[in-house]
């Protein structure tokens, strides 16, 4: 039980962060793009669980399910870094000669640019955008975890609530509130999934 709670807030982390900075920007996410945004988290999670059920790894899926823990950890925690080394680099990359690549880049380096017609409010199209992007560490963990199997009910049941309440919670706070460090929600995510990696590595569940 402790490691689906750490799991889930893990999870939702980024859900906050980012509605945090939407809120920031005065930029309005409406119940429905917020039922959208955690619906989607929510099955491409189930997704990555059952289709990696499926394919079955064996004895040896507990050393991967430890190593994607620790490299999505390290990414969390390195991510502000290397937002910073692409933005540096962005005018250089050739790949982004591609309108399509170029507005994925930008997305990934400031995620209110998915309020794509800047109309201060996230409609239902954005939103549907925006989760996809959110949903990379979801898929990452939902291989992860797929060997506790006998938890997805109340995991997808607990992923959606807390992954829309963190939603909530974040724009209202962001409402109300002026932080320059938002880092620091990547560091705490980062924090998370290192522990579940070694939780993952001591059977802790």
């Amino acid at each position: 039980m402790l490691f689906l709670l750490v799991f889930v807030f893990a999870l939702s982390m980024d859900s906050f962060i980012i509605s945090f900075i939407y809120g920031i920007k005065g930029i309005r996410i409406p119940l429905l793009s917020i039922f959208l945004l955690a619906l989607i988290e929510t099955s491409l999670l189930g997704f990555s669980i059952f289709l990696t059920n499926f394919l079955y790894f064996g004895p040896i899926y507990t050393s991967i399910s430890y190593l994607l823990f620790m490299i999505i950890g390290i990414y969390n925690l390195l991510m502000p870094f290397i937002k910073y080394r692409i933005l540096v680099y962005k005018n250089k990359m050739k790949c982004l000669s591609s309108p399509n690549m170029a507005m994925m880049v930008d997305v990934y380096l400031d995620e209110t640019k998915a309020d794509f017609d800047q109309s201060k409010s996230l409609n239902g199209k954005e939103a549907c955008c925006l989760g996809f992007f959110l949903s990379l560490d979801s898929c990452l963990s939902g291989v992860a975890f797929a060997s506790l199997s006998t938890l997805t009910p109340a995991l997808f049941l607990l992923r959606f609530s807390v992954g829309f309440l963190a939603i909530v919670l974040g724009g209202k706070l962001g409402r109300r509130l002026t932080c320059k460090h938002v880092w620091m929600g990547n560091v705490i995510s980062g924090i998370l999934f290192l522990m579940l990696a070694f939780m993952r590595m001591f059977e802790i569940v």
